[in-house]
């Protein structure tokens, strides 16, 4: 497999786009103008504006009646003073308003008069599904190559124009294995940093290497770089960008995402999740036709079900035939209702309430207004049942945590004060339990043949990266001796002539869990594994850890036997008070404001508090990405357990699993704990950390099967395996997705007795030799002697520091001993000739790649290294054969820059001079072209290079021109020929490159 060149992935992504209706210019298969410059030439677009404001001025008189052209370049003029703002996102929000809403502006109508009207940048008609509208209305443009130029030059790969303004920006990298979205995402970072008026008008930014898609909203930090999936998705991951394209790029669709998915915060901008704003259309499209009145979205916990309530509440707010309707979000807990009104502050939501007390909330439903309310399900508990609210059935509810809606009967006092309200459910562990009484969200908030209005499962999150998965391990504790406390005289007349064995398992089966958790003896050997358990592989890597308890005494206990080992800084408890609590409990009972802050301080993975005790707080609702490992001490099943499960289950850089260490025996038949009709709950939520081992040792077997070599820890083991990688693109490709894997497996589980074989690590280390060193000639870098142990990840680096020395794994062979301290591969005299081809024609290839995008001299050198790349890549030469082409290229390579040493030349002169000089060596000699070159980049100086392209490209040409007539030779020019526009890229290139180095 053939790397696809960023140009053929930036075609692809041009052919989807017009697929779905945009108007593409620009095609990056053939040489010409970039589209860009294209629309530049158009509408007189200069570099330093990233706006097409002549463009917009024609729209802006298109769409508003009574809009002259003296009011569309006020209007205008007003637009740009708006776009130097310090802070991005604050000028970004200001310019998504006046896009979304028009801009406010004095206008003379027909009569003469004079009136204040909002104009219109973009036309959203009425229905957001008038598709045909949306169209005839607005014009929708792709160009490649938007250049823009102020203090640094930056030129997105694609960029996507509503009107002229620029509202989506691709960065994208060819398919390879040195290619990764990683690095797109670095170069969008440095392009919003260095080009901040280009993403004034922005509404997110798109990544993509042509297997995969991401996108996030304007200035958003990497983790937020999410994937997007059609309805129809299959999980084909092949086909991940194209559905991803034409799904989202729909004009219809982004224009209705732009319109009502679109929030700010104190913590940035905020755009759906395809989840989110599939789910939320559902809803609103479900008020529109009146039926069926209710609906479930089973949404996986962390996949964001608040601001799924949110959004759709916000799109039935603005949405015509929706909007006049009473909304409510309805949750199961005072903390959620104070975070989430923290929340609809925060995005400034409009027109909501919230129902502090029960009168509240009885006067709210009465007055029936169009607002949306906020309040506990707790507070219909009393709420007067001959309350008058909601008499056409019109107003909507959202229920929060939709599995405990009928508990206590709080549901049917819901629904007796609202009884022909919509409801929503939301949950992601929805309860279905036996008998008559039993509860079901199923029955209680889905229609007759339908089971939910939308799901996201735990699968397609993991897949997403939206939560990660959870492993569980086994721990079991056993007493020594039967603790006689425990005994009594009736126990000992009993049972006292048993078997100590027997004895305990009458214990278990008789005395109360909680008795258990707080027999000291056992709860001491409880903490001791804990902290062994914390300390190898929780700490090290910086992430925190939760004890859950069967009652509060045992959560108070725990905590007290864990803080004679760890400072009292580094452990906390938190539990309930019941008017009756014994001493040593008192100090773990706190006030509501010492509670969050003792969450707050558990959140931040640099703060001092590494463990934290529980008994029924923090199982529902608690966020906390530093949680990895749960310490499961209680008997808990089905919706509860999963949902103890998604406290860890949530993504943070250098995570990469939740564990569940299990104290109390809920894994010892999972399906048992877990009674789900669909078993991917259990299949794909959680794995049994012995499982996890077994698929390390699975992918390290298949990673050195790749090779078909005998595998042994020697410098030539690695570099027959660096080359035969070098040469197979779509080995490396898997080689690399399977170390990644590898490495985050071992991560995980490290320390395991599986793993820390002598055999297993001698294999890991060679395995990491090969992946580190074929990164470096990727990179177009030669291994260094001496690589450090810094490069490893943390688990790695420890085991391999313990190993210092290891012995080869073919026992059969002479005996070789091998430095792990300086694990770099070792070149020994004879290098093996398919290993020197591979390091010989990366670093040649990169380093000839560069000085021909900065000088054309060199083009031809680098399509010559391609093409012998490729004719080893497929046994068309030897090794030897490439070798030997490749020291021939590096002779002609130096002899081209000592000819520029010796006519002390700048770069620029030079590379004007080579290209003057190849195309017209018949009429000039050289010394004439030296000269051309010389004056032509001083002629050059003087021009405005912030000008639009194609006025730049006229302006060279009449400098070329006049240079050339200066000396009787113009007719050697000719007006179609290449010199021209090559001369504007070379001396634009090294503009560019010397204003990025400033």
């Amino acid at each position: 497999m053939q790397k696809t060149t960023e140009g053929g992935v930036e075609a692809k992504i041009l052919n989807y786009l017009e697929e779905v209706g945009w108007t593409v210019y620009g095609n990056p298969k053939t040489k010409g103008e970039w589209g860009a410059s294209q629309l530049d030439e158009k509408y007189d677009r200069s570099r330093d504006e990233a706006v097409y404001w002549n463009y917009l001025k024609e729209k802006i008189i298109e769409l508003n009646q009574n809009v002259s052209k003296e009011d569309a370049q006020e209007i205008v003029d007003n637009l740009k003073r708006n776009m130097g703002a310090e802070n991005l996102l604050d000028a970004n929000e200001e310019f998504y308003e006046k896009l979304r809403d028009g801009v406010s502006h004095t206008v003379i109508d027909e009569n003469g008069e004079e009136k204040s009207e909002y104009i219109n940048l973009i036309h959203f008609p009425e229905d957001e599904r008038n598709t045909k509208e949306l169209m005839e209305k607005n014009d929708f443009v792709a160009v490649n190559q938007f250049q823009f130029e102020r203090k640094k030059s930056v030129r997105p790969d694609i960029t996507l124009l509503v009107n002229g303004i620029p509202i989506v920006q691709f960065e994208l990298k060819n398919v390879g294995p040195s290619s990764t979205v990683q690095k797109a995402m670095n170069e969008m970072d440095q392009y919003q940093e260095h080009a901040q008026r280009m993403f004034v008008p922005n509404l997110f930014n798109v990544v993509s290497d042509g297997m995969r898609f991401r996108y996030a909203a304007t200035d958003s930090p990497q983790k937020f770089y999410f994937p997007w999936r059609s309805e129809e998705f299959e999980g084909e991951m092949e086909k991940e960008v194209q559905d991803a394209m034409t799904d989202l790029f729909q004009p219809q669709k982004l224009m209705d995402l732009f319109k009502y998915y679109v929030f700010y915060s104190d913590e940035g901008k905020i755009v759906p999740r395809y989840m989110q704003f599939q789910a939320s259309n559902r809803m609103v499209e479900r008020l529109r036709k009146g039926e069926p009145r209710k609906g479930l979205v089973w949404h996986t916990q962390g996949s964001g079900k608040s601001f799924t309530m949110m959004f759709a509440a916000h799109k039935a707010k603005k949405s015509p035939n929706v909007q006049d309707r009473q909304q409510i979000i309805v949750v199961d807990r005072k903390k959620l209702e104070e975070q989430m009104s923290d929340d609809l502050h925060d995005i400034g939501f409009p027109l909501f309430d919230v129902a502090d007390t029960i009168k509240d909330l009885e006067k709210i439903l009465e007055e029936n207004q169009n607002q949306l309310v906020l309040t506990t399900i707790q507070k219909f508990e009393d709420v007067d049942s001959n309350i008058e609210a909601d008499p056409e059935g019109e107003s909507v509810v959202y229920v929060d945590e939709a599995h405990r809606f009928t508990e206590g009967k709080l549901g049917s006092k819901l629904m007796n004060a609202l009884p022909e309200a919509f409801y929503f459910g939301f949950t992601g562990t929805p309860v279905v339990e036996d008998g008559k009484e039993g509860r079901n969200t199923f029955k209680e908030f889905s229609p007759e043949n339908e089971d939910y209005i939308h799901r996201y499962s735990i699968e397609e999150g993991q897949r997403d990266g939206v939560i990660t998965e959870v492993t569980f391990t086994r721990e079991s504790v056993e007493w020594e001796d039967v603790p006689e406390d425990m005994l009594d005289r009736e126990f000992e007349g009993e049972f006292g002539d048993l078997p100590l064995q027997k004895q305990q398992e009458i214990l278990r089966k008789y005395v109360k869990e909680s008795d258990l958790a707080e027999l000291r003896p056992r709860m001491e050997k409880v903490v001791r594994k804990i902290l062994e358990h914390f300390e190898e592989k929780v700490e090290p890597i910086r992430m925190k850890g939760m004890i859950v308890t069967p009652s509060r005494e045992a959560a108070a206990l725990y905590a007290d036997e864990l803080r004679k080992y760890r400072d009292e800084d580094e452990v906390e408890a938190i539990i309930s008070g019941d008017g009756d609590d014994k001493d040593f409990m008192t100090k773990y009972i706190r006030s509501d404001e010492d509670e969050r802050d003792i969450v707050d301080k558990f959140k931040e993975q640099e703060s001092e508090l590494k463990l934290l005790v529980v008994c029924d707080k923090l199982l529902t609702g608690f966020d906390a990405p530093v949680l990895k490992t749960l310490y499961l001490d209680k008997s808990i099943a089905n919706h509860n357990l999963l949902q103890a499960i998604a406290r860890t289950n949530r993504p943070m850089a250098g995570k990469q699993n939740g564990e569940i260490v299990d104290f109390a025996g809920v894994f010892d038949n999972p399906n048992e704990a877990l009674q789900y009709e669909e078993f991917e709950v259990i299949q794909n939520g959680l794995k049994e950390t012995d499982q996890l081992a077994d698929e390390f040792l699975d992918l390290v077997d298949e990673l050195i099967d790749l090779f078909d070599i005998r595998f042994r820890n020697d410098p030539e083991t690695v570099q027959t395996a660096v080359a035969a990688l070098r040469k197979d693109d779509e080995m490396a490709s898997c080689f690399l997705e399977r170390f990644s894997e590898a490495e985050d497996i071992f991560e995980s589980v490290q320390p395991h007795k599986k793993l820390g074989e002598d055999e297993v690590i001698t294999k890991w280390q060679i395995l990491n030799d090969i992946y580190f060193e074929f990164k470096e000639l990727e990179r177009g870098v030669r291994p260094q002697q001496g690589r450090l142990l810094g490069d490893v990840r943390e688990k790695t680096k420890e085991i391999l520091e313990k190993h210092m020395e290891v012995e080869r794994i073919d026992t059969e062979e002479e005996e070789v001993s091998y430095e792990i301290g300086s694990p770099e591969v070792k070149h020994v005299e004879d290098t093996d000739p398919d290993y020197s081809a591979a390091a010989e024609g990366a670093v040649l290839e990169e380093n000839i790649e560069i000085k021909a995008q900065q000088n054309p001299a060199f083009e031809s050198l680098s399509d010559r290294v391609k093409q012998i790349i490729n004719d080893w890549k497929n046994d068309e030469i030897s090794s030897e054969e490439a070798i030997e082409k490749y020291e021939e290229v590096e002779e002609e390579k130096e002899e081209i820059e000592s000819e520029k040493d010796r006519k002390n030349m700048d770069k620029v002169t030079f590379a004007l001079f080579k290209l003057f000089e190849d195309a017209y060596s018949d009429s000039f000699s050289e010394e004439e072209s030296e000269e051309i070159a010389r004056n032509i980049f001083d002629r050059t100086k003087h021009l405005d290079f912030k000008s639009v392209e194609r006025k730049l490209r006229k302006d060279v040409r009449k400098e070329v021109l006049l240079e050339l007539s200066e000396r009787s030779k113009t007719a050697v020019i000719k007006e179609e020929d290449d010199f021209l526009t090559e001369t504007v890229n070379i001396i634009l290139k090294n503009r560019e490159e010397d204003g990025n180095q400033n």
